[in-house]
């Protein structure tokens, strides 16, 4: 089963009012300058260096699918619940979709809907190969900066602070 090519939501890109891409979800939130925010790579004249996430990190946003899509097998669908609850039976799909949208294990995820204190937060996928569900972000990074667990920490630490940025 082939699926129609993916809406720009489907993407995690939209166009800005100037027609350049950008992201669906920037957090441009700075680290607190305390010790339980600090990255060790990132060290300046014995202090933190203070970086804005969206400066740091590039979310993707999984794709949507629809009820119809869902098959008896192929590959698992990545939902909140899966991240939330090891346990949660999976939905699948037997399909091709563009890689950006394939997890392989061991990538930082970034929940964000439903409700928050249950469904929002950062997430190291733990399985194997599967699709990523809307509403989930691959959190891409250098990794030669960045530590994927510190990250986990630093994303979850904030967490209240995004969701009132974003809902005011």
């Amino acid at each position: 089963m082939t699926r129609n090519s993916p809406t720009p939501a489907q993407t995690g890109r939209k166009k800005s009012a100037q027609g350049k891409e950008r992201c669906d979800a920037d957090l441009s939130h700075e680290f607190p300058n305390t010790s339980s925010h600090r990255h060790p790579k990132e060290k300046t004249d014995g202090r933190w260096k203070r970086v804005r996430i969206g400066d740091a990190l590039r979310l993707v946003n999984g794709t949507a699918f629809k009820p119809t899509d869902w098959t008896p097998d192929g590959l698992p669908i990545v939902r909140i619940q899966n991240l939330n609850n090891p346990d949660a039976p999976f939905n699948r799909f037997n399909g091709e979709l563009p890689e950006k949208f394939r997890l392989r294990g061991g990538e930082l995820l970034f929940a964000w809907s439903g409700t928050p204190g249950t469904s929002f937060g950062a997430h190291i996928w733990r399985g194997d190969d599967a699709w990523l569900n809307q509403h989930i972000f691959n959190v891409l990074f250098d990794k030669n900066e960045w530590d994927k667990r510190f990250l986990r920490l630093a994303i979850n630490q904030n967490l209240a602070d995004y969701i009132r940025a974003a809902h005011g």
